[in-house]
């Protein structure tokens, strides 16, 4: 029998060819995830994925101030709660840019950031909730100091949730899957 530590989440490997979108492929193991994972992306050619690979694949829009301030460093963790019909995502950067720097450039960057991550907030999902829910206006996390969210379906499942917690910036579309890594992230 397997055993591993209630601290340490499942590891797993996720090959994907050249132009194929990360999320795309993170939504072909979301049957298979109940426990936190964490998934590591390697190229046709078996090389890591680096961060820029990564953001270009998947879509996604960084502002270049903080973009160009990112270590090459990046982590993506899945997890379902209980009772959720799919698994939430969240991505975990790390940046030496101090706390306030890398504050303001979250909060600059929140008037696009919903639309610059729709391919992550909307990882697996056929429908559009974030355009249904018109939801547009961060909220200050009272569970977080210093967290900011946005909750598209009403009970957390589609969010945006993304706190600077020392050197990490972590981002996820769902608020278990979030609660789930800062936890893991604390305790490290």
């Amino acid at each position: 029998m397997l055993f591993r530590s209630e601290n340490t989440p499942i590891q797993k490997s996720l090959i994907i060819e050249n132009s194929e979108n990360p999320f795309y492929a993170l939504n072909t193991i979301a049957p298979e995830i109940y426990n936190l994972m964490e998934i590591n992306f390697y190229s046709s050619d078996n090389k890591s994925i680096t961060l820029a690979e990564f953001t270009e694949r998947a879509r996604m829009d960084i502002p270049q101030e903080l973009f160009t301030k990112l270590d090459s460093f990046y982590r993506v963790f899945m997890y379902r709660a209980e009772g959720e019909k799919g698994p939430g995502t969240v991505l975990v950067f790390s940046t030496g840019l101090e706390k306030v720097k890398v504050d303001e450039a979250l909060k600059g960057w929140e008037n696009t950031m919903v639309n610059n991550l729709k391919p992550f907030v909307l990882v697996g999902l056929k429908k559009d909730l974030v355009q249904a829910s018109g939801k547009t206006e961060f909220q200050s996390s009272s569970i977080y100091s210093g967290a900011r969210y946005l909750d598209f379906s009403g009970d957390g499942i589609v969010s945006l949730n993304y706190l600077i917690d020392g050197k990490y910036i972590i981002i996820g579309n769902s608020q278990t899957a979030f609660d789930k890594v800062v936890s893991l992230l604390k305790k490290q």
